[in-house]
């Protein structure tokens, strides 16, 4: 086989345990949909799935695009109100100057630059449809104005974003899995009062008339952890589906039982090789070497799977183009999240009752030193909200905002049991109820330290939910790190 590049993906022999069943979960999830499609009488059930898929895509995509550079933008615009000294540099300096940019200027997270651009685009338009003179008053109403209406468009779109992900999340069945998931964890730690009794609790907080009495701030955050969420999600129901259609099993969905598991080996590095191909197209422009990279492939490929997957066509061509879609659009949502998480960071970087930052582990796992973990307390809510981000990712925000250090999280050894991090497998604003009981016991152990037998959690969870940074510490304000000099990598324990 010469398909040196799939060495670099996975051997056969190290696909675990673990792995064919969460294939297997997924494949079960995308037929149980399928069953239920079929119980509604509808005429081509598979063709009635794929048209939801592709709706919720397009959905998301127009979605994005309309959040695009407006959120940019609104960041740019603070960054200018909040620097008065820069504002009035860059408005000297092109006040008198023949304005010349593009009609849709490119915006990046390096806000000075993208400050001149915002500020020669504002003069510009303000020239051509008015006399007046400009000023730097007449800049500040503009961008206060601007501020206005850009906060509104975007709480919209940060509210539809959030109906499309938990539409996907509730046909698949992932939200009350994690609603199970919550509840096994909060019984392991002996909080079984913080145990979702109906998850039809998150549904209603997460109903339109209730997400439009949260702040701007609080959607970023939910969308972070949600569209985090998604982006593992989908990839897993895309792939579920290529191995349904692989092995023929939409209408014959108790076969699932009957295939081996070497089989299911063998399909999974059949996607990873597929996968990796389309990872190298990015843009129309990448065409001509995507083809390429199939044609100089497609004889191996069907030569090895050929011997091991008879029954499939093993066509690299089809196969990449019939999966590229997805492909692409699971790229869009990782993007996405790293964009929101952005504009999560700008908000926090000028907090400090809201307890966030790095949390420090100790370093277990060599080739994940690229990726720091990252939480945030938010006020009123049930888990802290982890993220996982690229080093060089989160070093690029901050060098777009001036800054290279970020506040160590506070408490973090209190998330950890053991080696373990104890999950947030769903985030969701405490209820009154929850916030007591949790305040009950963090009292009683004030008491008595003997109480419960993970006091760290107790007084954590108790922190979130009064909207306070740990109080069972003894740090005394907040520590910071230069995130250039970090080395992490994943913990245990984690989904």
């Amino acid at each position: 086989m010469d398909l040196e590049f799939a060495k670099e993906i996975m051997k056969k022999d190290n696909i675990n345990a673990g792995k064919i069943k969460e294939v297997r979960d997924a494949i079960q999830r995308v037929l149980s949909h399928y069953d239920a499609l079929k119980k509604k009488n509808e005429t081509e059930q598979k063709d009635e799935l794929f048209k939801q898929e592709d709706e919720d895509i397009k959905e998301y995509n127009s979605i994005i695009d309309s959040i695009g550079g407006l959120q940019i933008q609104n960041s740019v615009a603070k960054h200018l109100l909040q620097n008065p000294q820069l504002m009035k540099s860059i408005f000297d300096r092109i006040i008198n100057t023949n304005i010349e940019i593009e009609d849709r200027p490119f915006y990046t997270v390096d806000l000075d630059n993208s400050s001149e651009l915002l500020l020669k685009q504002i003069i510009k338009d303000i020239r051509k449809s008015t006399k007046i003179e400009i000023t730097l008053q007449t800049i500040k109403g503009v961008l206060e104005n601007f501020i206005n209406i850009s906060n509104k468009d975007l709480k919209s779109r940060y509210i539809q974003l959030l109906n499309n992900s938990f539409r996907f999340l509730n046909r698949y069945d992932f939200i009350e899995f994690y609603v199970q998931r919550n509840n096994l964890n909060m019984q392991r730690v002996q909080l079984e009062g913080l145990k979702i009794e109906d998850s039809d609790e998150i549904s209603e907080e997460f109903e339109n008339e209730n997400l439009e009495k949260k702040s701007i701030e609080e959607l970023l955050l939910l969308n972070v952890f949600y569209q985090n969420r998604l982006t593992k999600e989908k990839r897993k129901i895309y792939d579920a589906i290529f191995y349904i259609e692989e092995l023929d099993l939409w209408n014959n969905t108790e076969s699932l039982e009957n295939v081996d598991d070497e089989v299911l080996k063998e399909l999974i590095l059949k996607k990873g090789i597929i996968d990796k191909i389309n990872a190298r197209y990015k843009r129309r422009s990448d065409a001509a070497q995507h083809i390429e990279t199939i044609k100089r492939n497609i004889k191996d490929y069907e030569t090895y799977f050929g011997k091991r997957l008879p029954h499939s066509r093993n066509d690299l061509a089809d196969d990449c183009m019939q999966t590229l879609y997805w492909n692409l659009h699971s790229r869009k949502i990782y993007d996405t999240k790293l964009d929101i998480t952005y504009k999560v960071f700008e908000s926090l970087m000028s907090k400090t009752k809201i307890n966030w930052g790095y949390i420090p582990y100790e370093q277990r796992r060599e080739e994940n030193k690229e990726f720091l973990l990252l939480g945030i307390d938010y006020p009123g809510y049930n888990m802290p909200m982890t993220v996982h981000m690229k080093k060089e990712t989160l070093i690029a925000f901050l060098s777009g905002m001036q800054a290279s250090t970020i506040p160590v999280y506070m408490g973090h050894e209190d998330i950890f049991i053991g080696r373990n991090i104890v999950p947030t497998n769903i985030l969701y604003k405490l209820p009154e109820s929850k916030k007591e009981f949790v305040k009950g016991i963090a009292n009683s152990l004030k008491k008595n330290p003997n109480a419960h037998p993970y006091p760290n959690i107790v007084h954590h969870i108790n922190s979130i939910a009064k909207g306070i940074n740990p109080y069972n510490h003894k740090q005394k304000g907040r520590t910071y790190v230069d995130v250039r000099k970090l080395e992490g990598e994943q913990p245990e324990g984690r989904e």
